[in-house]
This record gives C-alpha cells, sequence and structure tokens, in this order.
C-alpha cells in the first residue's frame, strides 16, 4: 500500500474520524513545501485536547510533535461568562525530519 494512502487515509482521534493534511503556504516555493513539517487537522471533537492530538501523531507517524495549535472561538464571539471552545480544527507541526540524516547531503 502506498506511504500517501497510509498517511492521509483514516485517521481516528478521539472517536471521531479527521481530516489531515500538509497546510503549505499558498507562496511558498518547491523546497519550503519539501520541507514544510505543519499540518493542517480537522474534523475534531470539540473536547479533543492538545495532549491527545500530540500523541496521536507521535504514534501514528513516528516522529516528534514541536507544538499543537488548535484554533479557539474569538473572545468577542462568545456570550459574556462561557468559555471560548475549540472549533474542532487546528495545526500540528512536526519534526519529521531526520537531523543525522540531513549531513549526508552532498554540497556541490
Amino acid at each position: 500500500s502506498s506511504g500517501i494512502n497510509a498517511e492521509y487515509g483514516g485517521h481516528i482521534i478521539n472517536g471521531k474520524s479527521v481530516e489531515v493534511k500538509r497546510a503549505i503556504p499558498r507562496d511558498s516555493t518547491p523546497d519550503q513545501r519539501e520541507k514544510n513539517t505543519k499540518m493542517f487537522i480537522g474534523g475534531l471533537n470539540r473536547n479533543t485536547n492538545e495532549d491527545q492530538i500530540k500523541e496521536y501523531f507521535e504514534t501514528k507517524f513516528n516522529c516528534q510533535v514541536e507544538s499543537v495549535d488548535l484554533i479557539y472561538e474569538k473572545k468577542d464571539q462568545v456570550e459574556p461568562g462561557r468559555e471560548p471552545q475549540r472549533r474542532g480544527f487546528g495545526f500540528v507541526t512536526i519534526n519529521d525530519f531526520d537531523d543525522e540524516g540531513e549531513e549526508d547531503d552532498e554540497e556541490y
């Protein structure tokens, strides 16, 4: 089976099927795309927290998660006295490139 399907097909976090894809800036160069380690994650349960996502990524992709940024409702969009809720999507920054592998690159 292809690695892409393994990487991007069928993610279940906290009992909910979620969408995971690379978050690539529109104006990035091909070189930046190659090194990009920021992933978009959507369709989350609102009660899924950063730790659960970090653990999922590290287990599933065998990578190190540098940060998980879940998007919350804006303070001015919630009625007074209510805490902003998670909006069910966010970004995960992973450190998925082997540092030791990079030293082998040939310089020319």
